[in-house]
């Protein structure tokens, strides 16, 4: 909106499974955030080299957060298990972890994770309870992008890749298994307001778990989001909320959605390539649950 801030509410018992989680007083000292980016997919992943980046990087003017090549051939010997190695790297995520964790003064040592060390057993096997952010930058899958995957989930480390058990996702029921205190818990990929099947509620699938698991808000997308889009939308996001202690996160969101339809594009060698004025660009996250302070 142009003029107001907006949050949304999954359901009306969501008002009381918020004030339930504002009134839970957490006697820890949180640390600002802990974010996973740019996942190892496959071992060509793993073994680019700067330059090789570089170049993956100059195709980031159409890349999505999302499964679009659900139609290639299968990596796995195994028809029945789900195969991630088809996704494409999405450096930039790792662009964004790494601004937001500066902007929130983060531990950039102990608290980002990249690579092969954006895998499940780092996010399943530690206390996330310790952050008032949270943040997944990767791919979104919803159920049926990979053969045999019957519910949404975000995609991690391939185990092949990061040495640890697990399929590289992280999906719904894993999530509603964690142990969360945070403030926000925020899912930068494609869908991640997907329902978990054909036919449910919207917030239904990944929100809903992260809602069970102890978060008070979480920022979600409702279509495929561009991935140099979303790098800017998130960064923006948080550098208004660390510089100004007075804006909320609704109002932080509407004004760096603002600010991409009005001032920012995408750049080519320091040139404007395109424009984000189109909401496919700024519109596709949604503020879910406590809209609160920042």
């Amino acid at each position: 909106s142009n003029k107001y801030s907006i949050v949304q509410l999954p359901s009306i018992n969501t008002l009381r499974e918020i004030g339930y989680l504002r009134s839970v007083k957490n006697t820890k000292k949180q640390k600002p955030f802990v974010g996973f980016g740019d996942p190892f997919f496959n071992k060509k992943h793993a073994q680019i080299n700067n330059n090789q980046l570089a170049q993956t990087r100059g195709q980031q003017k159409t890349l999505l957060r999302g499964l679009l090549p659900i139609h290639k051939k299968s990596n796995s010997s195994s028809p029945s298990k789900i195969d991630i190695s088809v996704l494409p790297r999405l450096p930039d995520t790792r662009d964004e972890i790494l601004s937001i964790a500066k902007a929130l003064n983060a531990d950039l040592n102990s608290d980002v994770y990249f690579g092969e060390n954006a895998k499940e057993e780092n996010v399943l096997n530690r206390d996330l309870s310790d952050y008032r952010v949270i943040s997944f930058a990767t791919h979104g899958l919803i159920p049926g992008d990979l053969n045999g995957l019957y519910e949404p989930a975000l995609a991690l480390s391939h185990p092949d890749i990061s040495n640890s058990k697990g399929d590289g996702l992280l999906t719904a029921t894993e999530i509603l298994g964690m142990n969360l205190s945070a403030d926000i818990a925020v899912l930068s990929a494609c869908n991640t307001a997907a329902g978990d099947g054909v036919g449910a509620e919207s917030i239904s699938g990944l929100g809903r778990s992260f809602f069970y698991a102890g978060a008070k808000s979480i920022l979600v997308s409702n279509w495929p989001v561009h991935s140099a889009a979303t790098n800017t939308l998130m960064t923006n996001l948080f550098t208004h909320l660390a510089n100004d202690k007075n804006i909320n996160r609704s109002e932080a969101l509407r004004k760096t959605q603002m600010e991409m339809v009005h001032e920012l594009g995408y750049e080519e060698n320091g040139k404007l390539a395109f424009s984000y004025a189109h909401p496919i660009f700024w519109a596709p996250f949604t503020l879910v649950g406590d809209g609160g302070n920042n």
